[in-house]
């Protein structure tokens, strides 16, 4: 369905398809003009594809943050040292531990 070119440039494998159906497909209905209008704008104009670039790696960087807090808490479950922890995740021991009694905080 896909070029090998894009499959590559978009890792099509590992790419969420929405993501795929977002870069690829184009986007035009004649009822919703201003819609069509700014989906154009965020996939064609370069300052759009920008603007949705920084979102992509905002999630993501805002993903991996969790991710990486998960595994401070999970190894302060394990009972591992503070120092160790904070060694392993590269962060300082005082966010290790901001981290802990953030995650230890009623809701």
């Amino acid at each position: 369905m896909y070029s090998k070119k894009t499959e590559l440039i978009l890792g099509f494998h590992g790419c969420d398809k929405k993501v795929r159906d977002y870069v690829l497909n184009s986007f035009y209905d004649a009822d919703y003009p201003a819609l069509s209008e700014a989906m154009r704008h965020f996939k064609e104009d370069e300052e759009g594809v920008m603007t949705v670039c920084k979102i992509i790696e905002e999630y993501g960087t805002s993903e991996v943050r969790k991710a990486m807090e998960q595994v401070v808490v999970n190894l302060f479950h394990e009972g591992v040292p503070v120092s160790t922890i904070a060694k392993s995740a590269g962060i300082t021991e005082e966010e290790a531990l901001e981290i802990r009694d953030k995650a230890l905080q009623p809701v």
